[in-house]
């Protein structure tokens, strides 16, 4: 099989009997990060020169009020292809109280939802009743 290019052939009009072979695009982005959590627009942003962490927050329309102010984390890909976790006070961060943290490629951005972290209680029924079995136990408070 010979491989060429249409810019090899500029006048090159396709016939009857003709192959065309189009390699799929790699889904792999130079400038590719990732927002998910408690924040209004979570999703995948373009990383742009200078963005940091509090600039893609503020590009997310901000965090929701459920968001764990305490922790937040950066998954970053590391060139060997492994991964590194990088905690951040998120308070800390959007009230400039620590250092901004420049985002790289491939970044991860997690901001818990306070509801993420709550335990979940079960109880068990069991005996002579229709449906036995564990069930999520919601305490209600009065």
């Amino acid at each position: 099989m010979i491989s060429k290019t249409i810019l090899e052939f500029p006048d090159y009009k396709p016939r009857n009997g003709d192959k065309v072979i189009v390699d799929p695009i790699l889904d792999r982005f130079e400038n590719k990060i990732q927002l998910v959590g408690a924040v209004f627009r979570p999703g995948v942003y373009e990383l742009t020169p200078g963005l940091t962490l509090k600039k893609l927050i503020q590009q997310a329309d901000g965090l929701k009020e459920d968001a764990f102010m305490n922790r937040g984390y950066i998954i970053r890909l590391n060139p060997d292809n492994t991964s590194t976790v990088i905690p951040f006070d998120v308070s800390n961060i959007m009230q400039n109280a620590s250092a901004d943290i420049a985002l790289k490629r491939e970044d991860i951005v997690q901001v818990s939802s306070i509801f993420d972290l709550r335990d979940e209680y079960t109880v068990s029924i069991g005996g002579e009743v229709r449906n036995p079995g564990p069930l999520i136990f919601l305490p209600i408070c009065v």
